[in-house]
């Protein structure tokens, strides 16, 4: 019971924002006047070198070498990277706060790299035609992100110790070594409960974590920042032919999908808590 519970707060979880007040970092919304916003081809910051970690591969497939692997695996990422920056930017055409803006013929698509100093930034924004500019990174495809993983067992360790002396509280002193057993059996639990649990969510769950940055074009400052997570679920799997929903490619094609509408929401959200009215 405690497994899902843990779960089910994973699945929900939404890491918000740093930066509340826009307008101290220079970001000023006065609707119905809107902000050109560019969207920055995604990028994976999660390592991912083989083929089978992104999509259902044949098994009577001809065994490639690590080179050729290594190749057709990026230019895989490449085309889905080109496919995810291009629906979030559908998803925020509808924008009220923002004109979404191409970056097609302002910057390569493929190996693009972040200015590095505000003058940098300012010919970007001067050559682009936008003002703000959103980054998001794909920090977990298919797998939960290992830092959460370790942070999720070390919650589960905390737990057994604070139930070890909740118990230690209520035995005598000769009794003390049953509170240490306790403890440790709790946190050992928690442990194999993460590290099975971890397994099965992500063969069934498929999670795809999004790291995103709205940054002010004028000055290279971030001034908004958010991480979501998407999983799986049926009614976005129900969008693809009945066919392809076992692979793997198409769920979490689904699940990118879902976590960039919300990302998207999420955004607009922002953007009106932080609206100037006249």
């Amino acid at each position: 019971m405690r497994q899902c519970l843990n779960l089910a707060v994973l699945c929900g979880i939404s890491i918000f924002c740093g930066c509340s007040h826009w307008a101290k970092q220079g970001v000023i919304l006065t609707p119905p006047h809107k902000l050109n916003l560019a969207i920055l081809p995604i990028q994976f910051s999660v390592k991912i070198s083989k083929r089978k970690e992104i999509e259902n591969v044949p098994k009577d497939e001809q065994k490639l070498s690590y080179k050729e692997e290594a190749s057709l695996t990026q230019a895989k990422l490449e085309t889905i990277s080109q496919g995810m920056t291009r629906y979030i930017g559908n998803q925020l055409s509808q924008s009220y706060f923002f004109n979404v803006v191409s970056l097609d013929k302002a910057i390569p698509f493929a190996n693009f790299q972040l200015p590095a100093s505000t003058s940098a930034w300012q010919n970007l924004s001067q050559s682009a035609g936008a003002s703000i500019f959103l980054q998001i990174q794909v920090e977990g495809y298919g797998r939960i992100k290992k830092s959460w993983l370790f942070y999720l067992l070390g919650t589960g360790a905390i737990e057994g110790i604070v139930q070890g002396v909740a118990v230690s509280f209520a035995l005598n002193r000769n009794q003390q070594w049953i509170a240490v057993g306790v403890g440790a059996e709790e946190a050992a639990q928690e442990t194999a409960e993460w590290l099975g649990g971890t397994y099965l969510f992500d063969r069934f769950f498929t999670p795809v974590i999004l790291k995103a940055r709205l940054i002010n074009g004028h000055t290279g400052q971030v001034f908004w920042d958010e991480t979501v997570m998407g999983t799986r679920d049926a009614a976005d799997l129900k969008k693809f032919p009945k066919s392809e929903r076992a692979k793997k490619q198409t769920r979490l094609k689904a699940v990118s999908q879902s976590a960039l509408r919300k990302l998207a929401k999420d955004i607009e959200k922002a953007a009106a808590k932080n609206e100037k009215f006249n």
